[in-house]
């Protein structure tokens, strides 16, 4: 209890990444906290839509516009399918939102992909693939909102 208690303070310090209006703010924090750690800094939040949550991480940039979107993008199946299997409500999707593209994932998939990555017995390239097989890339993006 007291790792956990950590992880929203520190995850508190950086709150400017979870944006206010969001719902489950301390599970937003988890996500931003986790994020951080990796080295990204999206804005989070929680939004229930129609009787579903869904996560939201938003970064302001464009789709490959970094060597490390690849990265960003798992760090954020990663980060919600963590936080997400602690949550006691349930969730529907993740939505990675870049300036000129978004990403759909079911939270089931997140879950199931980081659970795959922490067996070790997958290799790197079928993560890739499981991922890519799960994901939906549209050509929407924050600029278009």
């Amino acid at each position: 209890m007291k790792s956990l208690a950590l992880v929203l303070i520190t995850a508190a310090m950086s709150s400017a990444y979870v944006a206010d209006n969001s719902e489950h703010f301390n599970d937003a924090l988890a996500v931003s906290s986790l994020m951080s750690g990796a080295g990204y800094t999206p804005v989070v939040q929680i939004t229930t839509t129609s009787g579903l949550c869904n996560y939201w991480l938003l970064f302001r940039s464009d789709w490959y516009s970094a060597d490390d979107d690849l990265a960003k993008v798992s760090s954020s199946i990663g980060a919600v399918g963590i936080v997400s299997a602690e949550t006691t409500w349930s969730s529907e999707g993740l939505y990675i939102m870049f300036e000129d593209k978004s990403i759909y994932i079911r939270t089931a998939d997140c879950r199931q992909i980081w659970d795959a990555v922490q067996s070790g017995e997958y290799s790197d390239e079928a993560i890739a693939l499981a991922m890519l097989s799960v994901m939906t890339i549209m050509d929407q993006g924050l600029s278009d909102l």
